[in-house]
């Protein structure tokens, strides 16, 4: 049975093509067979990659002076939906 997964990353990359590219590419090699001794298919099938959301400056700060906490910059997303 198949799922549809919904990922959040915090990417800290300010040009927003540069991000769609990175996951793009990221996801590309993920689609390598999970366990390639025991089997020989993948889990990621496809792929779709929604909007970039920039962060508040506090977020940005946080992740400038290493004091990101994780999850920390999901809290207002999830509180909105």
């Amino acid at each position: 049975m198949a799922h549809i997964v919904t990922l959040r990353i915090l990417v800290d990359e300010p040009d927003e093509a540069r991000v769609y590219d990175g996951i793009n590419e990221m996801l590309g090699a993920a689609q390598a067979p999970v366990d390639p001794e025991t089997d020989d298919s993948s889990w990621i099938i496809d792929w779709s990659i929604g909007t970039c959301v920039k962060t508040s400056e506090e977020i940005n700060d946080s992740i400038c002076n290493d004091t990101y906490v994780e999850g920390e910059a999901f809290v207002n997303l999830i509180e909105k939906e």
